[in-house]
């Protein structure tokens, strides 16, 4: 008796082994490695002129759907490093937007407030969600998207799925 409860014992075991290398296996095959896209590419770079340049386009679709916007904006540490952040805009104050950081700066130096004003000319990128569930701008996400695409060899589909999302469509 106590033999096969051993052989039993070793046959589970050997089991969950197998299956937790099968498993390790099918995870590194579907899921795609890190994309890291260096912000200084000239795709990224010529995405963010794209979205200063269509600033306008960004002022009145806020003013039609407040609600739910978003800019990303350069913003220097103390040590002139350059991290882009995320902030939902909550108001256009002249040649500015009062904004709530929604990412905070990587760099573990800098402690900034959530709240705070940013001179529209600061606006790296911008995205408006419209009532339909359309984007439009989200310029540096797109380049993002193509990036991805080329690493490797198309999108994950709930990226996919995103990629649809967004739309030069009024």
């Amino acid at each position: 008796m106590p033999t096969t409860l051993i052989v039993i014992a070793f046959g589970l075991l050997a089991a969950a082994v197998l299956g937790g290398l099968a498993w390790r296996w099918r995870v590194r095959r579907t899921l795609p490695r890190p994309l890291v896209i260096d912000d200084e590419a000239p795709e990224m770079k010529a995405a963010r002129e794209t979205a200063r340049k269509h600033i306008g386009d960004f002022v009145a679709l806020f003013r039609e759907h407040p609600e739910d916007a978003l800019i990303k904006w350069a913003f220097t540490t103390p040590r002139g490093t350059r991290e882009y952040l995320d902030a939902k805009v909550l108001a256009i104050e002249g040649d500015a937007l009062r904004v709530r950081l929604v990412s905070p700066p990587m760099s573990a130096e800098v402690e900034i407030e959530r709240d705070r004003v940013v001179p529209l000319s600061d606006v790296a990128d911008w995205v408006v969600t419209l009532p339909n569930g359309k984007r439009r701008g989200g310029y540096t996400t797109r380049v993002r998207f193509d990036l991805a695409k080329e690493e490797w060899g198309g999108l994950p589909d709930e990226l996919i799925d995103e990629e649809k999302k967004f739309t030069d469509a009024p």
